[in-house]
């Protein structure tokens, strides 16, 4: 799971907690506290996308995009989180 979650945040860099979820079939609140984890253990970065105001470039995961769910969050791998990910790769191929 935190591996499917690394490789979408990878994949698009900001998304909300339930576009999150609904991707990965998971509980938003799982989600939450599946990224609190990750960015306690230094993999991941976290700011909050100021976009309700100004429409974003299509991130997804503001409300200015209809989804509903006020301030994004940008959730960005760390060196440590890209290391990790590409390690796996090499060993987990579908990865």
């Amino acid at each position: 799971m935190l591996i499917n979650l690394l490789t979408e945040i990878a994949d698009k860099q900001a998304n909300s907690f339930s576009s999150l979820a609904k991707k990965l079939d998971l509980d938003p609140e799982m989600i939450k506290q599946m990224l609190n984890d990750l960015q306690r253990l230094g993999y991941l970065t976290a700011d909050n996308v100021a976009c309700v105001n100004e429409p974003c470039k299509g991130c997804g995961g503001c409300c200015s995009k209809g989804n509903g769910e006020a301030g994004a969050i940008l959730w960005t791998l760390t060196a440590k989180g890209r290391v990790l990910l590409e390690s796996l790769k090499k060993i987990l191929p579908t990865v």
